[in-house]
């Protein structure tokens, strides 16, 4: 990320300020608000482009035919158009928000992976004539030789139960 020294890591006050805030709205939304499974989310019908208008058309042709479903009354439907309605504005400025914060970390993070593997490589080279240095950059050399391991290709293949093997 390169921040310039105008453009200081947030202080710990700030920090503990800005959770503090974002814990507060939780805190408020919880009465408004659900959490859904994996699998609720997956199963639940998803609104289409253009269906609260047609919910508003009708709604109101249902309750001029006096129509009432007893498990999903107009009223309801309504509210939770409403709820919807008024909860997006909100999820626009978190989404804005989240991403602005991974796409940070993400960079603060890559950028400090970069700047390390450029010391550690530079450590090792100067380790090879200090023995010291080369003691103590064990752990990180431990730590860098432990990356995704992949497997070696065996030069014979192995056989599976009931074949034979190659020759």
């Amino acid at each position: 990320m390169r921040r310039r020294p105008e453009q200081p890591a947030p202080s710990a006050r700030e920090l503990v300020t800005w959770v503090q805030l974002l814990e507060e709205l939780d805190t408020g939304l919880e009465r408004y608000t659900l959490v859904l499974t994996k699998e609720d989310r997956r199963r639940t019908r998803k609104f289409r482009m253009g269906t609260e208008s047609v919910a508003q058309t009708v709604a109101k042709l249902a309750m001029q035919a006096g129509l009432n479903v007893a498990k999903a009354s107009v009223e309801d439907m309504l509210s939770d158009i409403e709820l919807a309605k008024k909860l997006r504005p909100l999820l626009t400025v978190l989404d804005r928000l989240r991403t602005r914060v991974n796409d940070t970390i993400l960079q603060a993070e890559s950028d400090a992976w970069s700047a390390l593997t450029v010391y550690y490589s530079s450590l090792r080279h100067v380790g090879r004539g200090d023995p010291r240095v080369e003691s103590a950059l064990k752990p990180a050399a431990d730590f860098f030789g432990r990356g995704k391991k992949r497997p070696k290709k065996d030069a014979k293949k192995t056989a599976k139960p009931g074949e034979t093997p190659a020759a």
